[in-house]
C-alpha cells in the first residue's frame, strides 16, 4: 500500500536532505481524504497524510574514515 505524504516547505527541505530510498522515517500528522473524477469519469478516492513532523530513524552516516 502506498500513501501520499504532504510536506510543508520546512519539513520538505529537511526530508529531501536526509531521506533516501530505503530510509526509515516516522511521520506524525493527520489523515485527509478527497475524491475526484478521472478522465474516464470514474470516481477516485485518495487518502493523504498531512505531515506535521518527520523523524529520521536511521543513523546519519559519518563522513570520517576509520583509522
Amino acid at each position: 500500500m502506498w500513501l501520499i505524504i504532504c510536506l510543508c516547505a520546512g519539513i520538505a527541505e529537511s526530508t529531501v536532505e536526509f531521506c533516501r530510498k530505503g530510509s526509515l522515517i516516522a511521520v506524525k500528522g493527520r489523515l485527509q481524504t478527497r475524491n475526484y473524477d478521472d478522465s474516464e469519469d470514474k470516481r477516485v478516492y485518495v487518502t493523504e497524510v498531512i505531515a506535521e513532523r518527520v523523524n529520521f530513524l536511521n543513523e546519519h552516516p559519518t563522513h570520517s574514515s576509520a583509522g
